[in-house]
């Protein structure tokens, strides 16, 4: 669903093909432009079948020659904290060459979340786990939100949709799924937290993500004591629900960076890389895209309800009455008005 701002507001780089010179003219290539700017260009929509770079390389608009100008209009000061030019080039997507943030008690980074929401802390247990038990939880989870006796209709409507052979085993890969790209989880009371026990909570990347799991379980401990998720009617209201506490944590984590001056976008360490380097091979696509779609819906649901700098506080009432169904994610005014379905 890149593209369509009703779903997953897109990444430049994620929809256009950039040009922005050739091999003999390296001085106007710019893999990371640094302030704000005005990049001028020719888009090219490619048909299907066409020989243009941008289009082998799974591209469907291209933006050719592209030249990039200095913007002097009112902009917003890039953060004091945001890494130059020359630190994205040394070590790209690889974590490195990212300033650690100050250290801060577990206690106290609670607090700070807590604020974000608008709402009194609450105990929570920050416990270090190896890989190992965390796949174990993981894989626990997994088998109480999906009981035996609906994993043979489910493998059936997955290969159905052609997204796995219908004799895979499909809970296994889920489980390696999330214990590819996780790095903590959050248990069903939001009074405990594992997180990977190799991992330095002062790499921004890691805080980040800390810091969605502590909102998730403030969230848990304050609207959601007592759930233990049994209790929906069916799968796509469990998914709403999931969907509205990774929307929480998600913006959550957006507003900590924004306040700690660091990208929202930050790699993973080095060394989670290395260590899940194994578990991303042959992970299939379509079933990891389905999993992880209330992390794309959740925060855009979210910040259209609450607004871009509105108080997260706004967000109690919905979870007092939460949306039951996932297409109110992609059509958010239908959840506000039912008149509209």
């Amino acid at each position: 669903y890149v593209g369509c701002t009703f779903c997953s507001p897109p990444k430049l780089t994620q929809v256009v093909y950039v040009t922005q010179g050739s091999d003999d003219q390296p001085a106007r290539s710019y893999p990371f432009i640094e302030e704000a700017s005005q990049v001028v260009g020719k888009l090219r929509l490619s048909l299907p079948g066409s020989d243009h770079e941008g289009q082998q390389e799974g591209f469907q608009y291209s933006l050719e020659n592209a030249v990039v100008t200095a913007y002097k209009g009112d902009a917003p000061e890039r953060a004091p904290g945001h890494k130059t030019a020359a630190d994205h080039k040394q070590a790209p997507r690889q974590g490195q060459g990212t300033a650690p943030l100050a250290s801060v008690a577990l206690s106290e980074l609670v607090e700070e979340v807590a604020d974000l929401l608008g709402r009194e802390p609450l105990p929570i247990a920050i416990e270090p786990v190896s890989a190992d038990s965390l796949g174990d939880f993981i894989r626990s989870d997994l088998e109480e939100v999906f009981p035996e006796r609906t994993r043979t209709a489910r493998a059936h409507a997955f290969s159905l949709l052609g997204m796995l052979p219908e004799d895979a085993n499909w809970l296994d890969d889920l489980a390696r799924i999330q214990l590819a790209w996780r790095i903590a989880a959050t248990d069903k009371t939001g009074e405990r937290i594992r997180l990977l026990d190799y991992v330095s909570t002062d790499h921004p990347y890691i805080r980040l993500v800390l810091v969605g799991e502590i909102a998730e379980a403030l969230i848990r401990q304050h609207f959601y004591r007592g759930r233990d998720g049994k209790d929906y009617q069916n799968d796509d209201v469990r998914r709403a629900h999931e969907a509205l506490l990774r929307g929480i944590g998600g913006v959550a984590m957006y507003r900590y960076a924004q306040s700690r001056g660091v990208s929202a976008s930050a790699q993973p360490p080095i060394e989670f890389i290395q260590q899940q380097r194994e578990r991303r091979t042959l992970l299939p696509g379509e079933l990891r895209r389905w999993q992880s779609l209330p992390d794309e819906l959740g925060p855009f649901f979210v910040e259209f309800l609450v607004g871009p700098n509105g108080p997260l506080s706004r967000i109690d009432p919905v979870l007092a009455q939460p949306p039951s169904t996932t297409i109110e994610f992609f059509r958010p005014r239908w959840y506000e008005d039912r008149a509209l379905w």
